[in-house]
């Protein structure tokens, strides 16, 4: 199932203004993550939390009408906690899930009024919110999907894909590195950084459209000697490693 795919599904859940909110919230804060801009992701995470707590509460109440630019959280977390919960799918929309939302709102509320100087705190707090972001999207495709979790694992990994501005993705699907002086390997590495999934050595060869096609199991060898990547007969990952380098040189990949 295909991201175009949740979206069609949370637009006829949601409605389509709150879906395409939704995710783009989401979208934004793991692409804050990624870049290590814990303030900005903070910022979309409470957001998420916001636009979230608001589908709940138009799920709960369809004749509502709900401004999406002047959501009332706290109003809106209380009724839903107040509603019966006659099912085990109502109980996790209405109260845990809208728990894990306050958590996040929460953090990002205490941040605003703190205005202190990021710290490793504050990094352990980004983690939590990200962790809990990815959470709530895999709980809301449980419920109203009919697949697997190891599916609803790889449909919400098909929303976190890093946005790299080094990187420009078109209608047509074609994928462009904008950052000239790359070396090939240094290319691979960021396509593997971009996107968190297994890639094929098909996959791998359409994007970067090498002057030969064996020169992708070679570097692909290459970065798994060195350990940046992980490499098997269904394709190359990044590992921690591979992350760390992308991330420890940003002036080299990402301006």
């Amino acid at each position: 199932m295909s991201q175009k795919s949740l979206m069609k599904k949370f637009q006829n859940i949601f409605g389509q203004s709150f879906a395409k909110e939704l995710l783009f919230e989401f979208e934004r804060s793991k692409s804050a993550y990624w870049l290590g801009d814990v303030t900005k992701g903070l910022l979309h995470a409470a957001r998420f939390s916001e636009i979230c707590i608001a589908c709940l509460k138009q799920l709960s109440e369809p004749l509502i009408n709900i401004n999406l630019n002047k959501i009332e959280f706290g109003n809106f977390y209380n009724d839903l906690l107040r509603l019966p919960k006659t099912s085990a799918k109502e109980e996790m929309l209405y109260l845990v899930i809208p728990q894990t939302l306050k958590a996040i709102f929460s953090i990002r509320s205490k941040k605003r009024v703190a205005h202190i100087k990021m710290t490793n705190a504050d990094l352990i707090d980004f983690e939590f919110v990200i962790t809990a972001c990815n959470w709530v999207i895999s709980q809301l495709i449980l419920i109203y999907f009919d697949i697997s979790f190891e599916d609803a694992i790889i449909l919400t990994n098909s929303v976190m894909e890093r946005k790299i501005p080094t990187i420009e993705q078109f209608e047509d699907g074609e994928i462009m590195i904008l950052k000239k002086g790359l070396k090939f390997k240094e290319e691979l590495l960021l396509i593997l950084y971009q996107f968190p999934k297994r890639m094929t050595r098909q996959e791998l060869n359409l994007i970067l459209k090498p002057k030969q096609a064996s020169y992708i199991s070679t570097y692909l060898n290459g970065l798994y000697k060195e350990k940046l990547i992980h490499l098997n007969k269904e394709g190359a990952i990044i590992n921690k490693m591979g992350i760390k380098e992308i991330e420890d040189n940003q002036e080299k990949y990402f301006n």
